[in-house]
């Protein structure tokens, strides 16, 4: 894959929360150091598994388990085989968790930041221009390298500046799969004009999502394969989404660029699950202005001392964190919408598709526009750094006010729904973090 030569000054992508990969890092990196030459298990075991405490769950943690499996499975038969296998996939990881991805062009406006090497994220897109160009329609054998130069002439021509990542799309072929579109990123939506241009169309792609997976190296048809196969997994496993499109590749780097700094990102679009036809997305927490009509409403009312906020997480998420405190008769933290007709009318349940912490929240639905009325609510449990979701019944709400259950209030009535609303009490002092991908109409 050629990407372009002629991109601009270097810069170093941020990468979201790294602390906890740093820190594994130098935790791996420790104990090879101390068990250099002697290959001995053990300690290697012990700082596999410390990493992954460090890391917590997540697609990077997987992988060091499966190595530390594969390394007891070897050691019964081969104690010094198993060592070596374990020392190389330890060095990889080190490797990997401190690798900082090398940007040679800005990203267009709004683009999410790169995914960590070997995580695996979802991630939302906004809309973006681009201009494409078939690699099928190549008769010159060199396919990549054809396509490449008619968009960077386009560019050059229409003086449009360059940006990364250049975008490539695939099909399947038999077993195996091919290129069938490379495509340069415009900066935003507002840059050039829509239509053919020679043999490039340029296009408009709607605000979308994806699975992403971050790789290091060389992109080649090997590596492809592996990420492609890793998030098609990973899709089989859950029920809340799908695939909606063909999988991609978002390169970053030229050949200028060695290949231990090259950095890729392989991608499947992806859409929340529509299993009938009265389901529907209520709130995208990835759209651009998601979290402006939230606010927050913490015991600071009441004379306490938490504090909560929901923010956009750079990833096409948004984030519900804060810090809970019992001081001051505190304890707890909340968010909510302002009040407006949510579209509930025959609706039986609604779903939330959410990462959390580990801790339980509160799902609130309000029925009028009082700042201080009743509120129907439910609690749900999270696992540290793992997404799901979770449905609730509409007739399983229970309406309380301040804290405390209302016997009068009566039923929820789904129509009369205004108001969305978060929530983390119970005394589970500390920082809290909720990611939020959707709400949906079940």
């Amino acid at each position: 894959m050629i990407l372009a030569l002629a991109l601009s000054t270097l810069v170093l992508s941020a990468q979201p929360d790294p602390e906890p990969r740093i820190a594994a890092a130098r935790t791996l990196r420790a104990a090879l150091e101390v068990s250099a030459g002697t290959r001995e298990l053990a300690p290697w075991i012990a700082a596999a598994r410390g990493a992954i405490e460090v890391l917590g769950p997540g697609d990077f943690s997987a992988s060091l388990d499966v190595a530390l499996i594969a390394a007891r499975s070897i050691a019964a038969m081969d104690v010094d085989g198993a060592a070596r296998s374990l020392e190389k996939e330890l060095r990889t990881a080190v490797l990997d968790l401190e690798f900082t991805p090398v940007r040679e062009a800005e990203l267009p406006v709004g683009f999410p930041a790169p995914t960590p090497v070997r995580e695996i994220e979802i991630k939302r897109y906004p809309k973006y221009r681009l201009a494409r160009t078939d690699m099928r329609a190549d008769v010159s054998g060199i396919g990549s390298t054809s396509a490449f130069w008619r968009l960077f002439t386009h560019i050059q021509s229409h003086d449009i500046p360059m940006t990364a990542p250049v975008e490539t799309t695939y099909a399947q072929r038999g077993e195996g799969w091919n290129e069938t579109e490379m495509a340069f990123l415009y900066a935003s939506p507002d840059v050039g004009a829509e239509g053919r241009s020679g043999n490039v169309d340029v296009v408009d792609v709607e605000a979308a999502w994806a699975l992403s997976i971050g790789c290091r190296g060389r992109m080649n048809t090997a590596s492809l394969d592996a990420a492609r196969d890793r998030l098609l997994d990973w899709i089989a496993g859950q029920h809340d989404f799908e695939p909606a499109g063909a999988p991609r590749s978002m390169g970053y780097n030229s050949p200028m660029i060695s290949a231990s700094r090259q950095f890729f990102e392989v991608q499947i679009p992806m859409r929340w699950k529509a299993e009938n036809a009265q389901q529907k997305i209520l709130i995208d927490f990835g759209i651009e202005d998601a979290a402006a009509s939230w606010a927050p409403i913490d015991d600071g009312v009441m004379g306490g001392l938490s504090g909560s906020e929901l923010r956009p997480s750079g990833q096409g998420t948004c984030v519900f964190a804060g810090q809970v405190s019992l001081e001051n008769n505190g304890g707890f933290a909340s968010v909510r919408t302002r009040p407006t007709a949510l579209g509930l009318d025959g609706a039986q349940a609604v779903r939330l598709v959410f990462r959390g912490d580990g801790k339980t929240y509160k799902l609130r639905l309000g029925t009028g526009d009082a700042f201080d009325g009743v509120n129907y609510e439910l609690p749900f449990a999270t696992e540290n750094g793992v997404w799901g979701s979770r449905t609730f019944a509409l007739s399983d709400f229970v309406p309380v006010w301040r804290g405390r259950r209302v016997s009068t209030a009566g039923p929820l009535v789904a129509a009369n729904v205004r108001t969305v609303g978060l929530m983390i009490s119970d005394k589970q002092v500390g920082a809290f973090q909720l990611e939020l991908a959707a709400l949906l109409r079940d």
